[in-house]
């Protein structure tokens, strides 16, 4: 255990504070909110809203590369970010959840966009099914799922990942905790079904969100 945390603490290095902001390009040079259409990343679990998305070896970031690419001139790209530390303490899934949706309503995204895509990646999937769902059950949000073009969802535990349940025996962080596959059939199983439960009301007149 000694020998884990050693390890575990030398690869979890101090994150920023994130500031959720509009990826700017020499494209975009007008202010944000110009087209019709949204791109959304939002990261996992340790994650950067800046790093989390560039490689060692690319120019740049994924979001800044669409943002560059003259087929994605039609589409603002944002980042999206939330306080994910290795040992500190931090808000729990479902609180990032409901900020992250309120952040969204506050600033008019589904007022001004027609078409909203989410790119989320490991427990950033989870928070984008919660906060969606969340939707769902409330008449006067429930038209906003239908801005929601599509949801591309990459390596997010829907099961539970099992290096959280070795990190939740040393940080403070519950997202540690909510991600635990012990948490696989009541907490995560709800995401789940609710989740479920938004595709299978989709049909003719509401065929929103693809995933």
């Amino acid at each position: 255990i000694g020998a884990g945390w050693r390890f575990y603490s030398q690869r979890c290095p101090a994150l920023p504070v994130p500031e959720p902001h509009f990826v700017t390009s020499d494209l975009r040079s007008s202010a944000p909110k110009k087209n019709k259409r949204v791109i959304i990343f939002v990261h996992g679990v340790l994650g950067d809203i800046d790093n989390t998305w560039k490689s060692p070896t690319a120019r740049g970031s994924w979001p800044e590369m669409v943002a560059d690419d003259p087929d994605f001139v039609s589409f603002d790209v944002y980042v999206y970010g939330y306080l994910t530390p290795c040992r500190g303490d931090a808000s729990n899934i479902t609180q990032i959840a409901e900020r992250f949706g309120r952040q969204l309503r506050d600033e008019g995204f589904f007022r001004d966009y027609d078409e909203i895509y989410f790119i989320a990646h490991s427990m950033g999937g989870l928070i984008t099914e919660r906060m969606l769902s969340s939707f769902n059950g409330q008449d006067d949000m429930r038209p906003y799922l239908q801005h929601v073009r599509a949801t591309i969802f990459l390596a997010v535990p829907n099961a539970g990942a099992e290096i959280a349940s070795i990190a939740a025996w040393v940080s403070h962080n519950p997202q540690f905790r909510d991600m635990r596959p012990s948490e696989a059939q009541s907490f995560l199983q709800a995401i789940q079904s609710d989740w479920a439960t938004v595709l299978r009301q989709r049909g003719p007149a509401r065929p929103f969100p693809l995933t």
